[in-house]
């Protein structure tokens, strides 16, 4: 995982569905096409250049963002090594991303607001994600299960769809928009090339019908 790592704070996990109360997948696209981003959109003043992928965190790294609720939190860099980067944030929890696996979930956590655990990702096709640019599409499987022996497995599908002008307490930053998307989730990141960050991150859940957004409000990289 590269820069591009806002925090999805507590909420990477599916909140777990029993399948015999699975939404059937055409209602669930249906609700997901009915929403619409609480981000304001604007145009870009030009078109964007593609964005090559951004340096790698290092351990002591930090990034502030403040959610709906005006709550700030902090995340920091404990650990990296070649493959993986290890974040906590200042309530303890403990998360580990994969370098190569931008946009994907957590490959583990622990001590956050759901039952430790941990996912099996995988790439499911060889297009590329870098440079971003509008028409990229990706996609992941993964595999998840946690300590009280829950299980579940989807598909999170990623593209970058347009480009947004977006004002944040940062100032306001052309981006990239990017949307991941699986059976319980819609994600989107908006990706500043000006300084390779996610200056707005935003989840749907699509079961509980709710938003939550986060502005990056400053991040140090080591």
């Amino acid at each position: 995982m590269s820069s591009l790592c806002l925090t999805d704070g507590k909420t990477d996990m599916p909140a777990f569905i029993p399948k015999i109360f699975a939404v059937p997948a055409i209602l669930l696209f249906a609700l997901t096409a009915c929403q619409t981003t609480s981000v304001k959109e604007a145009a870009v003043s030009k078109p964007l250049p593609p964005m090559e992928r951004p340096d790698y965190w290092t351990v002591g790294s930090t990034i502030v963002s403040v959610g709906d609720d005006g709550k700030e939190w902090k995340s920091e860099v404990i650990a990296a090594d070649e493959t993986t980067y290890t974040w906590q944030d200042q309530e303890g929890c403990t998360w580990v991303r994969a370098k190569d696996q931008p946009f994907a979930a957590w490959k583990s956590w622990k001590g956050c607001s759901s039952p430790d655990g941990s996912h099996e990702i995988k790439r499911l096709e060889d297009t590329p994600i870098f440079p971003l640019k509008v028409g990229n599409h990706w996609s992941y499987s993964r595999k998840g299960s946690n300590v009280e022996g829950r299980s579940w497995e989807t598909v999170r599908k990623c593209s970058i769809p347009s480009e947004a002008r977006v004002t944040t307490k940062l100032g306001s930053f052309d981006t990239f928009k990017v949307v991941c998307e699986d059976d319980w989730n819609r994600y989107a990141w908006y990706v500043a090339p000006a300084n390779k960050q996610v200056v707005v991150y935003e989840k749907y859940q699509k079961r509980q019908n709710s938003t939550e957004t986060y502005e990056t409000v400053s991040f140090t990289k080591r």
